[in-house]
């Protein structure tokens, strides 16, 4: 998966992160990209698919299995997975850009 805060798409919005907290805010917005995007999957799955997911997450955690085993399962039993992805990370990012105080609401999806 890519970078919710890629420094091109900072770059274009002319946004510039704390350099001593640049990490913590690009892992923040990401970890919220990554919780939206399951928890609307999540929404759209039965409960043996979901459980079938979750070995995925749990192998990889264990070294396992791959996130490209996790990703490729989900392309195959949730097609509209790639359009969840780029609609949650438009949302996050309009999110982003009409906040008045922009590392404040970054970093409350970290706590």
């Amino acid at each position: 998966m890519k970078k919710l805060l890629s420094t091109r798409w900072l770059k274009s919005h002319n946004l510039i992160l704390p350099a001593d907290r640049k990490d913590e805010l690009n892992a923040s917005a990401q970890g919220e990209w990554e919780l939206r995007i399951g928890n609307y999957i999540a929404e759209h799955l039965t409960r043996e698919q979901i459980d079938e997911f979750e070995k995925f997450y749990d192998d990889s955690k264990k070294g396992k299995a791959s996130d490209g085993d996790g990703i490729a399962w989900l392309e195959r039993n949730y097609p509209d997975y790639q359009k969840v992805v780029w609609r949650e990370a438009r949302k996050l990012r309009r999110e982003i850009l009409a906040a008045d105080d922009k590392v404040a609401l970054i970093n409350s999806w970290g706590q």
